[in-house]
């Protein structure tokens, strides 16, 4: 009797009932559905990942990859109450945005007039809503206007960028923010940077100042100098026509008893001095010369 009563035990414990099976298929806590896999996205949720894709790409775009660009995006839609993850946030985009194209390009006046019938037909959407589209049609303009006129990022800059988003992955409520913190950062560097090359215009501007001014007093003190010395030469050649030689070109004449070959030896030597001192005064000439034309 006891022998039996254990089996029996046994065999309940190794067997579920049937009814606990049925209760647990019924009960939604046991099971995994398909909105938990893949959640529906409604028009709502649609506008926030839109805004979302337009504010990541606007704020540091060129300095992510794909792989960062949409878990940011999913960060930022979790911190919105859309909880969803990167690969869902980018598959909904490329729906979204295929739905768009259709739209777009099926060259009808206007979607929104259109019955289910006719837009099957075309084989458009049957409902996309309108605002979402503007607001697709918007990044899709922006993203084309980035393409064409966007300059190329600083590679440090781009670095930095990262560094920030790296370090926004432990704080995912506010991923965005720390962006345009950084962004607002880089525009503050920007502005030291303006100010600092200002400054550096002036001390430029101030150094070429001082360097005419110095100029010019150099070139005043030239022309005097030169000056001076063509009023020296000019009183060393009515000196020389006079006949007053200089201590060195009067120099053994003394010597000479005879007064023919004295005064023809005078005469050498006083052409000689007066060819030395016109050759003193044609290069003083041409030294004044050189700094007239520089002053013009």
């Amino acid at each position: 009797m006891e022998a039996a009563q254990l089996v029996n035990e046994v065999e309940n414990l190794q067997t579920p009932k049937r009814e606990d099976i049925e209760h647990q298929s019924c009960n939604p806590a046991t099971r995994r559905t398909r909105s938990q896999i893949a959640p529906d996205w409604t028009v709502k949720d649609a506008h926030i990942l839109v805004n979302e894709i337009a504010a990541v790409e606007g704020d540091c775009l060129k300095a992510l990859s794909s792989y960062q660009k949409w878990k940011i995006i999913a960060e930022n839609c979790t911190a919105l109450d859309v909880v969803r993850t990167a690969n869902q946030c980018r598959r909904k985009w490329d729906s979204l945005l295929g739905e768009y194209k259709k739209i777009k390009q099926s060259g009808v006046d206007s979607y929104w007039p259109l019955d289910v019938d006719r837009r099957k037909e075309l084989g458009l959407p049957d409902y996309f809503d309108q605002e979402l589209f503007k607001g697709i049609d918007d990044l899709v303009r922006a993203q084309e206007d980035r393409s064409d006129t966007e300059p190329d990022t600083d590679p440090e800059a781009e670095a930095d960028v990262l560094d920030v988003i790296s370090e926004s992955g432990s704080s995912s409520k506010r991923p965005r923010r720390q962006i345009k913190s950084h962004r607002k950062h880089g525009e503050e560097e920007k502005e030291q940077l303006s100010a600092v090359k200002i400054s550096w215009q002036k001390v430029c501007a101030e150094g070429k100042k001082q360097i005419k001014d110095v100029k010019k007093v150099v070139q005043e003190e030239t022309e005097q100098l030169v000056a001076e010395k063509l009023r020296a030469n000019t009183e060393l050649v009515h000196a020389i026509l006079r006949g007053n030689l200089s201590e060195n070109a009067k120099y053994g004449l003394s010597d000479i008893k005879d007064s023919e070959a004295y005064q023809t030896e005078f005469t050498r030597r006083q052409a000689d001095s007066l060819i030395t001192c016109l050759g003193d005064v044609v290069d003083n000439l041409n030294q004044l010369h050189v700094l007239v034309q520089q002053c013009e």
